[in-house]
């Protein structure tokens, strides 16, 4: 037998190898069993007993073993502050409008302006810019932030004294929950 025939026997012999076409997409049994640690225990052994039987590999050869733990660095977009300003800022504003709560502001379009003038500074290294920028965000997601506390407070307290037999809920001193 050639090379690739033999291991493919010897790899049928130890169940790894299924030659009939399966029919559900997790029937090979086989594969699924292969899952964790043990699994792949399994898997190496099974390719180290294939390629000895087939001489690819002598079992002088493992004797002495180099392993390379080496790990390279992948080009992984990380989120920058700018980015993560926006979104919490978006997330505050998507929160807020969930809960009923109008917004005098929502900076919605200077946010995703400044998020982008952020991106264009960073990737031209001018990074001084770009901690102003970060600062503006800082300053508007606080705003927003104190806003929405301030009007949750509001509203909180309104329904206690809606509840308590209190002021209507149709007094012109009580919050806005809505936009009308």
């Amino acid at each position: 037998m050639l090379g690739r025939e033999r291991a493919m026997v010897v790899l049928q012999r130890h169940g790894l190898l299924r030659t009939a076409p399966t029919v559900r997409r997790h029937a090979n049994r086989a594969v699924t069993a292969l899952r964790g640690e043990e699994g792949l225990e399994q898997l190496l052994k099974a390719t180290i007993d294939t390629a000895v039987e087939i001489n690819a590999i002598k079992p002088a050869e493992f004797e002495r073993v180099i392993v390379d733990t080496t790990l390279q660095s992948k080009a992984i977009a990380r989120p920058v502050d700018s980015c993560l300003l926006e979104i919490a800022r978006h997330k505050v504003v998507s929160a807020a409008k969930r809960a009923g709560i109008a917004l005098k502001q929502t900076y919605a379009k200077e946010g995703k302006t400044l998020r982008r003038q952020a991106g264009g500074l960073a990737h031209a290294k001018q990074f001084k810019r770009v901690n102003r920028i970060v600062k503006r965000q800082r300053t508007i997601l606080e705003v927003v932030m104190r806003e929405v506390r301030r009007k949750q407070r509001a509203v909180k307290s309104a329904v206690a004294a809606v509840a308590a037999g209190g002021a209507p809920a149709h007094d012109a001193t009580a919050p806005r929950l809505c936009r009308t």
